[in-house]
């Protein structure tokens, strides 16, 4: 899926978010990994933005969908 322009920024965030969710329940890709390969600079900055947006750490989103 690609983002369209005039989409702003606001749909690229949750693009790469909906990215993050499914590698994080279908690999066991680090979170380091995870947030790399979505274009987060960071794991911390991906940490905060995934909390932001989820109401959940990365980790504790892993745990609740795969147990």
């Amino acid at each position: 899926a690609t983002v369209r322009e005039g989409q702003g920024k606001g749909s690229a965030r949750r693009l790469r978010m909906q990215t993050a969710c499914q590698q994080l329940v279908s690999t066991r890709s680090t979170l380091a990994q995870v947030a790399d390969r979505c274009g987060f600079a960071d794991q911390s900055h991906f940490n905060r933005d995934f909390k932001r947006m989820t109401g959940m750490t990365p980790r504790a989103y892993r745990l609740k969908f795969v147990g």
